[in-house]
């Protein structure tokens, strides 16, 4: 799945010691494409490990090639899981975690 992300904002939160960022994924012809494959594209963009970068929401538009998102960007994996609700963590594992979660 071929998608190109375009970051709208980038700021600073020192207090959290994380980046918040909006950007915009242009898939044409496509779905919206995965969490997981979102994130790897995040982390690549910010040269980030994909353990520091976790996606608040995702809007989409019926009809409409692209999607709006938010994400935070940590400076470490362990600061990310202490301040990260549950509920984000969760939707935000990748696909390997999930399926040793299964077995």
């Amino acid at each position: 799945m071929s998608f190109e992300i375009k970051i709208i904002s980038e700021e600073e939160n020192p207090l959290l010691e994380r980046k918040e960022i909006e950007f915009v994924i242009i898939h044409p012809g496509q779905g919206t494409p995965k969490r997981t494959d979102i994130r790897k594209k995040l982390a690549a963009i910010l040269s980030k490990d994909i353990d520091c970068v976790y996606i608040e929401h995702l809007y989409s538009e019926t009809g409409k090639p692209e999607t709006k998102g938010e994400a935070r960007i940590y400076e470490s994996k362990e600061k990310a899981l202490a301040i990260e609700p549950k509920h984000i963590i969760e939707r935000n594992k990748l696909e390997t975690e999930e399926k040793k979660e299964e077995k």
